[in-house]
C-alpha cells in the first residue's frame, strides 16, 4: 500500500457478522481510495486479512493493541451499535477503552456511523460521555442517538448507514418469503410458533427461506425455526441460508418479496431491496429504523396479533420516502478532512 494516513479500526470485526463485514468493507474500499494504510482489531484476523486484503491484530492482544495505536495517525470507532450494553456492559468497556487510549497516545479519534445506546445505568452513561466528549469526529446514523449526544453537550454529524451505500441486484420476484431470527434472551416464548402457524397459513403455498446473518448466533435458531414451520405446515417448501459472503446473502435476498426480520441490518437491507419487511424489535435501534420509515413492527419480548401484522404487510404500500432513501449514499467526504 501507499505512503497515506496509518489507520486502525475498532469494531464487531471478525465475527461473521452481515452488517458489520459490509461496513467494513465499504469503510476498506474508501480507505484503499485514499491511499491508507489500514489495520484492523479482529476476533479472526486470519480470515480478516484474507477477506478484506487489510493488516489485522487481535483484538484482545494489549500489546498488539498498543502497538496498532501508537503506529496509527486516526482510530476508527464503528459502524454498528458499538456504545450501548444493551448486550453487554463488558463490550461497552472494551470499546470506550480503546478510545480512551488513543486519546491519551494522542491519535485522532472517529465514531464511525455509530447507534449510541441504550446505555443503562448513571455510571456508564457519564463514562461514555467523558470518553466521547473527547473524540475528534462522531458520525451517527440515526437522529435517536444525536438527540443522546446533544443531551449530553458533545456535538456530532447525522449520517446514513454506510450500508446504504452497496450496490444491490433488481428484485427477480421469485415471490419467496424471508425469515431472519437471532438468539434473544427476553424471546417471547411463543413467538416462534406463532409466527410460524401464521407464516403457514398466509405464505404456505411460497417458500421460505431463513436466513442467519451470523452463522455463529443464528444458525440454530434458523433451523429450530424451520421445524417449527414443517409442525405448521408439513408440505412447506423451506430452505435455511448460510451465506458465505455478504454478496451471497443479498443475492438471495433478491429472490424475497416479503421478510420477517429481527437484526437492524436486516431490516434496512429489505427496505433498500424494496422487500416488504416487518421488524421484530429487540432493540431500539431496531424500532427506531421502523419508526422512520412509519412501518408497523412487532416487539420481541411481547405477545402480539400476528395476523393483523401480516394482514397489514401484505396490503403495505410504499410512498416517496422510501424511493428517496434507496437513492442516498453515504457521503464519505465527511472523513476527507481526517483522512486525506
Amino acid at each position: 500500500m501507499g505512503k497515506g494516513k496509518r489507520v486502525l479500526i475498532s469494531g464487531y470485526i471478525g465475527f461473521q457478522n452481515f452488517g458489520d463485514d459490509a461496513i467494513l468493507g465499504l469503510l476498506v474500499k474508501y480507505l484503499k481510495r485514499n491511499n491508507c494504510n489500514v489495520t484492523a482489531l479482529s476476533g479472526d484476523p486470519r480470515n480478516t486479512q484474507k477477506m478484506f486484503k487489510i493488516n489485522a491484530l487481535h483484538y484482545t492482544n494489549i500489546i498488539q493493541i498498543i502497538w496498532g495505536i501508537i503506529d496509527s495517525n486516526v482510530l476508527i470507532s464503528g459502524g454498528g451499535s458499538l456504545i450501548q450494553n444493551g448486550t453487554s456492559s463488558l463490550s461497552l468497556l472494551y470499546y470506550l477503552a480503546i478510545i480512551g487510549l488513543a486519546k491519551l497516545l494522542g491519535t485522532k479519534v472517529i465514531i464511525f456511523a455509530q447507534g449510541i445506546g441504550p446505555i443503562y445505568g448513571k455510571g456508564w452513561q457519564r463514562l461514555s460521555r467523558f470518553i466521547l466528549k473527547r473524540c475528534d469526529l462522531i458520525l451517527v446514523r440515526d437522529i435517536y442517538s444525536q438527540r443522546i449526544l446533544k443531551k449530553w453537550g458533545i456535538s456530532s454529524r447525522y449520517v446514513t448507514d454506510p450500508v446504504w451505500d452497496l450496490n444491490v441486484p433488481p428484485l427477480d420476484n421469485q415471490g419467496c418469503v424471508g425469515v431472519q431470527l437471532r438468539s434473544y434472551r427476553f424471546l417471547h416464548p411463543t413467538l416462534l410458533q406463532e409466527l410460524a402457524k401464521y407464516i403457514g397459513i398466509y405464505f404456505g403455498d411460497r417458500k421460505i427461506k431463513i436466513f442467519s446473518f451470523q452463522n455463529e448466533e443464528d444458525s440454530d435458531l434458523a433451523y429450530k425455526f424451520e421445524y417449527w414451520l414443517k409442525a405448521q405446515c408439513s408440505d412447506i417448501k423451506t430452505e435455511v441460508i448460510l451465506p458465505t459472503s455478504h454478496r451471497h446473502l443479498i443475492e438471495e435476498f433478491s429472490h424475497l418479496e416479503y421478510l420477517f426480520a429481527m437484526r437492524y441490518h436486516a431490516v434496512l437491507l429489505a427496505l433498500k431491496m424494496g422487500i416488504k419487511v416487518l421488524p421484530i424489535s429487540y432493540d431500539v435501534k431496531v424500532q427506531n429504523l421502523a419508526m422512520e420509515f412509519n412501518i408497523p413492527y412487532i416487539e420481541a419480548c411481547e405477545e402480539s396479533d400476528y395476523y393483523s401484522y401480516i394482514r397489514d404487510l401484505k396490503n403495505y404500500k410504499e410512498d416517496e420516502y422510501f424511493e428517496r432513501r434507496r437513492e442516498e449514499r453515504f457521503n464519505w467526504e465527511v472523513l476527507n478532512k481526517y483522512i486525506k
